[in-house]
């Protein structure tokens, strides 16, 4: 029942350059997602903002939490925090090619 985990600098947008601070920037805003239980997750790289997909039967769970989640995602130096209204979908960032 785990969730399968591809390579973080598939969460940046094509063609954005990939940096360690940008990849445990992502990573650390995931796994403090993955630790309150959150059972699919991926913090998606849009700039600087980071646009979390949760499985959708755990959306209230994130609104819930809303607070907690954009204070440390703020504080791992995203700008911005958002809820991707389609939920978790892999290969989400494929859209744009």
């Amino acid at each position: 029942s785990k969730q399968s985990f591809a390579c973080l600098a598939t969460r940046l947008e094509y063609g954005d350059t990939i940096t360690d601070e940008k990849l445990e920037k992502t990573g650390n805003a995931e796994q403090f997602l993955l630790d309150m239980g959150f059972e699919q997750v991926r913090v998606r790289l849009h700039s600087n903002s980071a646009d979390i997909e949760v499985a959708p039967h755990q959306t209230q769970m994130l609104l819930a939490n809303a607070d907690k989640i954009t204070n440390a995602l703020l504080g791992y130096g995203f700008s911005f925090v958002t809820m991707s209204l389609a939920g978790y979908r892999q290969g989400s960032m494929n859209k744009t090619i």
